[in-house]
Formats: C-alpha cells, sequence, structure tokens
C-alpha cells in the first residue's frame, strides 16, 4: 500500500482570514480578544453595548457580590493562591 502523506494543516495555512490575521498582529490589535468595560456580571458593557457574558466562569453571578469579599480573602490568607 502507497504512503500516503496529509496535510492537516492546509486548511488553517490557506482560510481567507490568514491576511486578516496578519494585518491585526502588525497593527497590534488581534479582533479574538474584546474589552469588557466593567466587572464581570451576566449582563456586561462592552463595545458600547450590553452583551450577555457566555465567556467567563462567573455563571452564579456571585463575583459582584461584597458579602463574599471577607471569605475569599482569609482563604487567601490561609491557603494562598497555588
Amino acid at each position: 500500500m502507497p504512503e500516503t502523506s496529509i496535510d492537516v494543516f492546509a486548511k488553517a495555512r490557506d482560510n481567507e482570514r490568514v491576511a486578516l490575521l496578519r494585518a491585526a498582529r502588525e497593527a497590534d490589535i488581534v479582533p479574538y480578544f474584546r474589552t469588557v468595560e466593567g466587572p464581570a456580571r451576566p449582563v456586561v458593557e462592552m463595545e458600547g453595548a450590553a452583551r450577555i457574558m457566555l465567556g467567563s466562569n462567573n455563571y452564579l453571578g456571585l463575583n459582584g457580590r461584597r458579602a463574599r469579599h471577607p471569605g475569599a480573602r482569609n482563604a487567601l490568607e490561609r491557603y494562598g493562591t497555588g
């Protein structure tokens, strides 16, 4: 049986967005990351508009609760971060 060679990266290399990504890297902007303006909550302000946050681990909406801050501080002091 003849040996077959498959270039698994050809699809990524030949994609039409490669030129766009190169231009973004040269301009020091990457189009895949957006700046969130404010705390991580279920709805955030992004690019001047309200957006539903689907990319955060704050799925319970507890990050903004002040009551949790002393407990988090105590845990950091007792157990550290590693």
